[in-house]
């Protein structure tokens, strides 16, 4: 009776894995992770840079159609701004007209931080002008700096940085209003441009990642630099023409300064395909 039920016993086994099949497992999620990880950060980092453009073009159409409405203005030669720009010098590098321009400028952007333009520009290297706001490095290699000195620096309560730069009287197109019209542009007059560092002082601190530049029409629009309004504006009618161009201009390979017009006028806010690698 006993063998029999020794016999009947079952043979149990503990089934587990080898020390070596362990670390091979996790070596392979290892490399797996380094090749995606980068990947999915890059994508984040895309989206977050996006969701800030969005934020901080609003703000500016925001701020200058409420500039256009509260002075009743169709054009912005009739504004409060425009007048005190004008009678100061006719642009914001000269300081009377800055100083001028800050108490309407601060009416309409509500809490930003006025930046004095002398103290501004005290340095004179690219790595103290990029932390401003006022200058970013080029898409290309990232050590060139790109930019214009000339305009008023703001501080935004979100950490955005815009360097602002007006001018009296506009500049004309050498096309008419009627052929720009028909070419379905919106821009008549170059009123003035902006440089717009969405995350302020935070790196990178370059074109087409943080850092974006548009221009001022004569209606208070903001629309982006090498966009499609301005080449119409400039006599560049053929669209095809316009978006291989700024897809060209907007690559690893370019300075970056015509991202804003690649995102905005023709790939829409949710698809930014220049890379990001550091």
């Amino acid at each position: 009776m006993c063998r029999r039920l020794k016999c009947c016993k079952k043979n149990t086994r503990t089934v587990a894995f080898s020390l070596a099949e362990v670390l091979i497992t996790l070596g392979i999620i290892g490399v797996v992770a380094a090749i995606t990880l980068p990947i999915i950060v890059g994508k984040i980092q895309k989206k977050v840079y996006i969701n800030q453009l969005k934020v901080g073009y609003s703000i500016l159409n925001s701020g200058f159609k409420q500039m256009m409405f509260e002075d009743s203005a169709f054009e912005w030669s009739d504004t409060a701004l425009y007048s005190a720009i004008e009678s100061n010098g006719g642009n914001l590098t000269v300081k009377n007209a800055e100083e001028a321009a800050k108490n309407i400028i601060e009416k309409y952007f509500k809490n930003i931080e006025f930046v004095d333009y002398e103290h501004l520009f005290e340095g004179s290297s690219c790595s103290i002008l990029v932390k401003t706001g006022a200058y970013a490095y080029g898409l290309k290699d990232q050590k060139t700096c790109y930019g214009s000195s000339n305009g008023s620096q703001y501080s935004f309560p979100n950490g955005m940085i815009m360097n602002i730069s007006l001018y009296a009287p506009c500049t004309s197109s050498s096309k008419t209003d009627e052929q720009i019209r028909a070419a379905g542009g919106k821009m008549y007059k170059d009123c003035g441009n902006i440089t717009l560092d969405i995350n302020g002082k935070k790196k990178p601190n370059t074109y087409g990642r943080d850092v974006f530049k548009f221009e001022i029409t004569e209606k208070g629009i903001i629309i982006p630099r090498y966009g499609i309004d301005q080449f119409i504006y400039a006599g560049t009618f053929n669209r095809n023409t316009i978006k291989n161009t700024n897809m060209s201009n907007c690559s690893i390979q370019s300075t970056g300064l015509q991202c804003a017009a690649r995102i905005i006028d023709w790939l829409g806010y949710e698809i930014l395909t220049i890379r990001f690698n550091n």
